[in-house]
């Protein structure tokens, strides 16, 4: 390889997600971070990620990176958020189609690790509620792989 820089990385402290500015190349290489659901969705529509897999991989890993950073109290208010940012980033641009498919993979994901918590939780006040607890289930076809979901597989 040429020792060109990923495309799509985790910053340093692990915290956000470092994208090539595509709309500055080739006359220049710059780098931009974003650290939460809004960043992602403007460095998406303004097209400074493209690429259907970078988009995919930049919609994922910025999913990850807002969520580390939002704040609540307890799980039904995480889902809530990740719900929102989930929604935000996946209809950034409709026409990627690897945006969707890595979005539904996060939220599969996502999904079983709540699932997982509340049959751990003696506290049914954590349980999701409202809009996040209408996220549909781990069967969109490009997720689902029999009973599992592709997202842990």
């Amino acid at each position: 390889m040429s020792g060109l820089p990923p495309t799509v990385a985790w910053t340093a402290d692990g915290r956000g997600v470092r994208i090539v500015d595509q709309r500055r190349l080739p006359a220049e290489l710059t780098f931009i971070e974003l650290r939460r659901a809004d960043d992602v969705v403007e460095a998406i529509r303004s097209l400074a990620v493209r690429g259907a897999p970078a988009i995919g991989v930049a919609g994922a890993m910025g999913l990850a990176a807002a969520m580390s950073v939002a704040h609540g109290d307890g799980v039904a208010d995480f889902a809530e958020a990740f719900d929102a940012a989930a929604s935000a980033i996946g209809n950034a641009r409709p026409t990627a189609v690897n945006l969707p498919w890595a979005i539904a993979r996060m939220r599969c994901a996502v999904r079983r690790t709540l699932r997982s918590r509340r049959l751990r939780s003696p506290r049914r006040s954590q349980r999701p509620s409202g809009s996040a607890a209408k996220t549909p289930p781990c069967a969109t076809p490009s997720v689902r792989t029999g009973s599992r979901c592709s997202a842990m597989a």
